[in-house]
């Protein structure tokens, strides 16, 4: 099936559509606790800003399962 032709000759040559390009969007760094220099309540303040929990909350339940079930007993376990 072949696709219908424009006509040739007939249309006026149309300048180059220029679209608005947006710019990058920056992404900001994490903070990392042991490199932030502001005091320890600003940095819980800006964890909870960016949706982290506290960092002296208690672990959910799932780490505390993954910790029983796995971390521990390896670390148990008698080397090779």
């Amino acid at each position: 099936m072949r696709s219908p032709r424009l006509p040739v000759g007939d249309a006026e040559p149309q300048a180059p559509v220029e679209r608005e390009v947006p710019p990058l969007v920056s992404i900001e760094p994490a903070i990392l606790p042991s490199r932030d220099p502001r005091p320890d309540h600003d940095r819980r303040v800006a964890f909870a800003e960016r949706g982290f929990s506290d960092v002296d909350a208690e672990p959910p339940e799932r780490l505390t399962h993954l910790l029983s079930t796995v971390v521990e007993p390896w670390a148990k376990a008698p080397p090779d």
